[in-house]
């Protein structure tokens, strides 16, 4: 998309994203209308650009020369039609991965200083002094050695946790231990203390938590902050069982709301967490949007640009 279409496209903003997206945007771009998307479009004869985490009803991605996701994954997007090549998709990071890794940090500490056995001491007005573990010394196994796999890594690493991670290919790197092919670590024997989740939800993905992955682990705790569906719920709850897993911090789900009967409300190894570890604010949206707007501008491919093929 080069500068001029970009001058002269209608940006428009998810309705559901609320006015002030919209509001700032108009702010920070300003050789560009900006707008509230409708249903139906209007025909302005000139080129789209999207920002929302859904396109707006009746909508297709062949409507618009750019779709900005204001959300990390792009699954809601690419769905199971095939992805126009003439649309570019780009997708919002900001500061969502420090936020997630202090969720994760803040879950695997509630684990080793045992916060849900002292909850239960106090309602019972039991005086149990227990001895807390500590992180430092252990080792976490992430998937998805993206940005806020990254983010996690390098929060951990700073507590002294020795991390590993996974990714398509092995690779090198300052921040992890190792980084392994995911279909390699899949095949592993784990002595992880930590497993954490970070993982997008692409075909290769769906499912890739089932228990014959969970298997390999021996007394980990389990941390999923990337998709619901990635994790297989009633092999989880296997491994559990059986003690592969000792304990679980749930954030995302396969059905949200999680719906009442769902058996995670009220396990006692399970926390439940109403997908609040990295919630989208307004300024990661504009910002993220601006920097892939700037890039193309330059004539270059933002780092925010996703591939399609690889959901991601």
């Amino acid at each position: 998309m080069d500068s001029a279409r970009l001058r002269s496209a209608t940006i428009y903003v998810d309705p559901r994203l609320g006015k002030e997206p919209t509001e700032s945007l108009a702010l920070r771009v300003e050789d560009a209308e900006v707008c509230v998307a409708t249903s139906p479009l209007p025909d302005t004869g000139r080129s789209a650009i999207y920002v929302g985490a859904n396109l707006v009803a009746g909508a297709s991605p062949e409507d618009f020369a750019w779709v900005h996701a204001s959300t990390a994954g792009v699954d809601t997007f690419l769905g199971a039609a095939r992805w126009p090549e003439t649309t570019l998709l780009t997708r919002t990071v900001g500061g969502m991965g420090v936020r997630i890794a202090e969720y994760v940090l803040a879950t695997i500490l509630a684990q080793a200083q045992q916060t849900r056995l002292l909850d239960r001491c106090q309602q019972g007005k039991q005086w149990f002094r227990h001895v807390p573990s500590e992180i430092a010394g252990t080792k976490a196994l992430i998937l998805g050695a993206g940005r806020i796999g990254q983010a996690i890594g390098s929060l951990l690493k700073a507590c002294s946790v020795e991390t590993h991670a996974t990714a398509r290919t092995t690779r090198s790197s300052d921040l992890f231990t190792s980084v392994l092919p995911t279909s390699e670590a899949l095949r592993r024997n784990w002595d992880a203390n930590w497993l954490i989740a970070a993982l997008p939800l692409t075909r290769n993905t769906r499912d890739l938590i089932d228990f014959e992955f969970l298997s390999q682990l021996d007394d980990a705790f389990f941390v999923n902050v990337g998709r619901g569906e990635t994790l297989v719920d009633d092999d989880l709850l296997h491994a559990l069982e059986v003690g592969h897993v000792n304990g679980a911090a749930l954030d995302v789900f396969r059905q949200e709301p999680l719906p009442s009967h769902s058996p995670f409300w009220s396990h006692s190894k399970i926390s439940v967490t109403p997908h609040i570890a990295g919630i989208t604010r307004t300024d990661d949206i504009v910002e993220d949007f601006i920097s892939v707007r700037t890039a193309l501008m330059k004539g270059r491919r933002s780092s925010l640009a996703v591939d399609p093929v690889r959901g991601y």
